[in-house]
């Protein structure tokens, strides 16, 4: 994913598991069923343990295939963080998170 990039939301753990499971179980299902529009645009997803840092938090990843393409990327950050606030119950909850970051991949070898 040389050229492209990721959104991270980072997880506090006393936020629950509760919370923390709704969280990934929604990016993961927005991504295989392509609600998270632009669905062409995502090229992976994954959840990090980094609980045993300095500044312990899980975190969520969702990569994406270009950096330089910044509507897809301002679409595909308010679609991420619509989907992070969905409940179960369909009706639009709290922020939880904090704020959502973006990184660029590129120069970060292999």
């Amino acid at each position: 994913n040389e050229n492209g990039g990721e959104y991270r939301v980072e997880l506090k753990p006393d936020i629950g598991g509760g919370t923390i499971d709704e969280l990934w179980n929604n990016v993961v299902l927005g991504v295989v069923g392509e609600i998270i529009d632009p669905a062409e645009f995502i090229t992976g997803v994954r959840f990090l343990d980094k609980l045993g840092t300095k500044k312990p938090c899980l975190r969520i990843e969702l990569w994406f295939e270009d950096y330089t393409e910044e509507n897809k990327k301002f679409a595909l950050r308010g679609n991420l963080e619509r989907m992070l606030r969905t409940r179960l119950d369909g009706s639009e909850g709290i922020v939880t998170w904090g704020r959502t970051q973006i990184k660029n991949h590129r120069g970060m070898g292999n």
